[in-house]
């Protein structure tokens, strides 16, 4: 696997792993993934799910991380 996709996808349930450098593999998920579009489209579906629920951060947690490192650093919000 790269990076973090482990972390994002699940196997089966959101997308598709293969072994770095198993290319059979890579070639059988793909040809499987091409037959299937229903698959494609559970996988699709999952994905954007768990992306959502877990990794995506709306203006709330955006701005509030963003005051967090301001106060931090001491640098001031207010423009001259």
């Amino acid at each position: 696997m790269i990076g973090q996709n482990n972390d994002y996808l699940v196997d089966g349930e959101s997308g598709v792993l293969i072994a770095p450098g198993d290319a059979r593999g890579f070639g059988q998920a793909l040809e499987r993934l091409l037959r299937d579009p229903e698959l494609r489209f559970r996988l699709g579906q999952s994905a954007r799910k768990q992306i959502t629920e877990k990794f995506l951060w709306n203006g709330a947690a955006v701005e509030n991380c963003l005051a967090a490192y301001r106060q931090l650093s001491g640098f001031s919000s207010q423009r001259s």
